[in-house]
């Protein structure tokens, strides 16, 4: 079992109008013989009624299993950061890597998760990461954006106290 998957509301319905939508492709787009046959023959069983009612239990008991035994949000999202640190950082990447990890990485964290800022931040020390060798000034500017735009809000000062009457 992957014990850094994220599991939440997996879908169990058996996908029939996906199924359709491919099989009408097939038909439509692959010409008559034995190649159509061929990949027809290999979606059937991705055919909904092909399923069994145990087969579709089976299924749907594996994907409840996933969810439950899912890291929370923060351990998924520690996770990821370390995983995606160690890549960026990597020098033989440097700055290629850091520099497509800007455009797609950052949006996968929830708003106020403190692994973003953490991740962008350790982007920009490039004593720690030799992957950060070769940003450009707006590539840091960006890293530094997006440590200001994604810190955790400070919390709710305390109520004041009423005047003395």
């Amino acid at each position: 079992m992957i014990a850094s998957a994220r599991i939440v509301k997996p879908n169990t319905d058996p996908p029939s109008s996906e199924f359709a939508g491919l099989k009408r492709l097939i038909e439509e787009q692959v010409p008559q013989g034995a190649r159509r046959d061929d990949a027809l023959q290999r979606i059937a069983t991705l055919d909904p009624k092909n399923l069994d009612e145990e087969t579709d239990k089976a299924v749907s008991a594996a994907w409840a299993k996933l969810e439950k035994s899912s890291p929370s949000v923060d351990q998924y999202e520690n996770i990821l950061a370390n995983v995606l640190q160690a890549i960026g950082c990597d020098a033989q990447g440097a700055p290629y890597v850091i520099r497509a990890l800007l455009d797609r990485t950052f949006g996968r964290f929830v708003s106020g998760s403190p692994h973003s800022g953490r991740l962008a931040a350790s982007f920009l020390d490039e004593t720690q990461c030799q992957g950060a060798r070769g940003l450009s000034e707006d590539e840091k500017a960006q890293l530094r954006q997006i440590i200001r735009d994604r810190a955790s809000p400070a919390p709710p000062s305390p109520p004041a106290a009423p005047p003395n009457q």
